[in-house]
């Protein structure tokens, strides 16, 4: 009985030219069942030391009877990891979402195309990049429960700082939190923009940098955010300057930093808000050299504010240190009293009273440093021979008085005698 073969199909798949379709096997059962093991052993490994050192921790605050203490603190780590990692995850992935669909675009939308990107491989990457972007942010939320309980606790002194005008209260227990809040969403925006970015750019195998009107109006959204956070960044940092030394003579807020400093890092403060604005108009206008523009009249603003205040240090400030710096110096003194409670001291000049003058002037005469007399003497000593003869009356002869006594025989190191 003769082999009948199939008609030759010149369209179907699988011709003798060909490659053939490589088919890995299966795992077997037990390889899952070893993976599960493997995965369970290295959660076991990452949390057991944490569990362990929460229920020690508890059980040591307990016994001291504050209890009530460490649980505070681990429910405000806990909310500020938590909360900060819910709100990066739902702001990236909400641009993820609308980065995917206008990559899709409307055709491919209307024939349900727009779904699957989702499921791509592209969709999946920016998906999971959202999510360790997230999860790095929020990382360190934890650190600052401190900032937060200050912040949550925070009341007026009644003392009012002379430059800017606050209660030392706003600088010791409210400016911290507020910078990290605003550290931590200036962060954001940056790694949002980023990503964003890239999702737009990604071809599959290239980047291409040319952007659809769509894609320019979304990160124009993006970076009017960005600078909107960055103007409120510079304007927690004029309070700053109140923690500077950028003089040497003065700590703190000195000549240049309240004349110079402060009036440049106000009109980039405001400066940022109109970039913002001007973002804002290119989301509907959707041109590219406007989030350029804006780029580079920021980078600008930052070199005028690093030049112009030195430039005023060095030409007009240095020169005449005594008469621009004068007045923070005294303003830096009156702190310093009043932070130790000195205030109230009354000063009063020894000028009018020469005898209290002499008296003075005879009890703070400099003193040589014990130190680096000793180590001259040693140095001076070891390279110094010296004879030193001895009759056997003189040493049975008892000691002389106090009075009489020169230092050769207390200090018989400095005369090279040992």
């Amino acid at each position: 009985m003769t082999r009948r073969y199939r008609p030759f199909d010149p369209f179907e798949r699988g011709g003798p030219f060909e490659p053939r379709e490589i088919r890995f096997p299966r795992p077997p059962r037990r390889f899952w069942i070893g993976a599960g093991l493997l995965g369970l052993a290295v959660l076991i490994f990452l949390f057991a030391s944490p569990i362990v050192w929460f229920f020690t921790e508890i059980q040591w605050y307990d016994a001291l009877g504050f209890k009530d203490v460490f649980t505070t603190r681990v429910f405000m780590q806990t909310a500020l990891f938590i909360g900060s990692f819910l709100l990066a995850l739902i702001y990236l992935i909400a641009n993820v979402i609308i980065a995917l669909r206008v990559r899709a675009g409307p055709s491919l939308r209307a024939v349900g195309i727009a779904r699957s990107s989702f499921r791509s491989a592209s969709g999946g990457a920016a998906l999971g990049a959202a999510a360790l972007v997230a999860l790095v942010l929020s990382g360190g939320a934890g650190t600052q429960w401190q900032s937060l309980a200050l912040f949550q606790h925070a009341k007026p002194t009644g003392i009012i700082e002379r430059v800017l005008g606050q209660d030392v209260s706003f600088y010791l227990l409210m400016l911290p939190f507020l910078h990290s809040v605003v550290n931590w969403a200036l962060g954001l925006g940056f790694l949002t923009a980023l990503l964003i970015g890239i999702v737009y750019a990604w071809r599959g195998d290239t980047f291409d940098l040319n952007l659809g009107p769509m894609a320019i109006a979304h990160l124009s959204a993006l970076f009017a955010i960005f600078a909107l956070v960055l103007a409120a960044w510079m304007w927690l940092g004029r309070y700053d300057l109140l923690y500077a030394h950028n003089s040497s003579v003065v700590w703190g807020a000195a000549y240049t930093d309240v004349n110079a400093r402060l009036p440049i890092v106000t009109f980039q403060s405001g400066a940022a808000v109109v970039l913002a604005g001007a973002l804002l108009v290119n989301v509907w206008l959707r041109r590219l050299w406007i989030p350029v523009t804006a780029a580079g009249v920021w980078i600008a603003l930052l070199l005028i504010g690093q030049v112009y205040p030195a430039v005023v240090q060095s030409f007009l400030v240095t020169p005449n240190a005594q008469t621009y710096e004068i007045p923070f110096i005294q303003r830096e003194i009156a702190g310093t009293r009043a932070a130790y409670g000195l205030s109230n001291v009354s000063v009063r000049t020894a000028a009018d009273d020469p005898h209290l003058l002499h008296l003075l002037r005879h009890r703070h005469r400099s003193l040589p440093d014990q130190q680096p007399v000793h180590v001259d003497g040693d140095q001076r000593a070891g390279v110094r021979f010296l004879q030193a003869a001895a009759g056997g009356p003189e040493l049975g002869q008892p000691a002389p008085p106090v009075h009489t006594r020169v230092w050769h025989g207390r200090e018989p190191r400095e005369c090279g005698c040992r």
